[in-house]
């Protein structure tokens, strides 16, 4: 999974995806963003598929949430002018 993910993500997929970075459980993204948890499962859900991850198993966040802090990391060295 490279940085193609960021931008395949809407806006409140986006924010779940920082929330969860930084370590959210589903009960926190919700209370955080108002929403339904059922809401947050889906937003998951959504972004699983768009990262070809279809495993249901707990693993499948952590192999997001590690493809998502690479893509954003590499985005802040490149936005730094560090290669």
């Amino acid at each position: 999974m490279n940085s193609f993910l960021w931008p395949l993500l809407s806006k409140k997929e986006t924010r779940v995806a920082e929330l969860l970075l930084e370590g959210c459980n589903n009960t926190d993204i919700s209370k955080v963003l108002g929403i339904n948890i059922q809401t947050v499962k889906e937003h998951l859900r959504i972004m699983y598929s768009k990262a070809g991850l279809y495993d249901t198993s707990k693993i499948k966040r952590i192999c997001l949430a590690v493809a998502l802090y690479r893509d954003w990391e590499q985005k802040e060295t490149e936005n730094a002018g560090i290669k």
